[in-house]
């Protein structure tokens, strides 16, 4: 089996299953390879939408039943715990639609909502409304840089694989020079 079917026949499933995790570099080569024809757009953003839905639910879940007490065992997740309570009454629903876009507190954040009490099915729809509108806008900034891509080199079909690598390692590197901040902030 090449790899490219390999991709076509994984990639959405691999995309689903990454975004649960940390989704942005992997959503960005998804809609670049969305571009390319791989994959469709729309299944691309449902993919992700529905990886990041799933472990953002299963999150507030955890801090709903498990609470403080479970945090406090975990000193980042106590941490973060710590600095995003205050943003949940400052920016209530509106901080359930975009939390996504706050590199490093996806998971607190999720957390601090269930354990703050917040209504169940308020999250659940606020959350996939925000899954949604980060998956998409996500998804088409690697478009994007596909489109660009082939007005500045022709047909990519010959470097398509370069250019994802090129793009993965220019996401990769952004990821590290974060998580190096963050750690050294810590």
């Amino acid at each position: 089996m090449s790899f490219e079917q390999l991709l076509i026949q994984f990639g959405l499933p691999f995309l689903f299953f990454g975004t649960m995790v940390e989704g942005e570099g992997l959503l960005i080569i998804a809609g670049f390879l969305a571009h390319r024809g791989y994959f469709s757009f729309a299944g691309v953003v449902l993919a992700a939408a529905g990886g990041s839905f799933i472990a953002d639910q299963l999150y507030f879940r955890l801090g709903a039943t498990k609470g403080a007490a479970y945090a406090a065992k975990r000193p980042t997740l106590e941490k973060g715990l710590a600095r995003v309570i205050p943003w949940l009454h400052r920016f209530g629903s509106w901080l359930v639609l975009g939390f996504r876009f706050l590199l490093g507190f996806r998971s607190a954040i999720a957390f601090a909502f269930g354990v703050s009490g917040y209504p169940f099915k308020r999250f659940a729809v606020l959350n996939g409304i925000g899954a949604m509108v980060w998956a998409a806008i996500t998804a088409g900034l690697g478009y994007g840089f596909g489109q660009v891509a082939e007005a500045w080199f022709g047909d990519l079909k010959q470097i398509e694989l370069a250019l994802a690598g090129v793009l993965a390692t220019v996401v990769l590197v952004i990821w590290l020079i974060y998580r190096f901040r963050q750690s050294k902030s810590a």
